[in-house]
């Protein structure tokens, strides 16, 4: 009886592995975070690019509405090699139109 209970628990916990693997990963209710990686990154000079440190499909993405009222953006940040000097470059993207909104500067 007791084996029975713990195959029922493994199963249950094994779908729940499967449910979380085939989702895509989402920032809340805006979007998903490698449309607007690639979005940002095709926004980018040649430049700019040979600068990137990290792979830009792992970029970070963070809502950056509180920047935009009104509007649901997102801002997506690549590290440099220039970062200690200039900074990261981020761009910021209109969640809604999927156009590239804005950068923030770098000093």
């Amino acid at each position: 009886m007791n084996d029975s209970r713990y195959s029922r628990l493994y199963l249950i916990a094994l779908l729940w592995v499967f449910m979380l693997l085939g989702c895509e990963h989402n920032v809340g209710p805006i979007g998903p975070e490698s449309e607007f990686r690639q979005i940002a990154w095709d926004d980018l000079t040649g430049t700019e690019k040979a600068t990137v440190i990290d792979d830009w499909r792992e970029a970070p993405v963070a809502d950056a509405s509180s920047l935009f009222p009104g509007r649901e953006a997102v801002s997506v940040q690549f590290n440099t090699t220039q970062d200690p000097l200039l900074g990261p470059i981020v761009v910021f993207i209109d969640s809604q139109t999927k156009e590239v909104a804005g950068r923030s500067p770098r000093f």
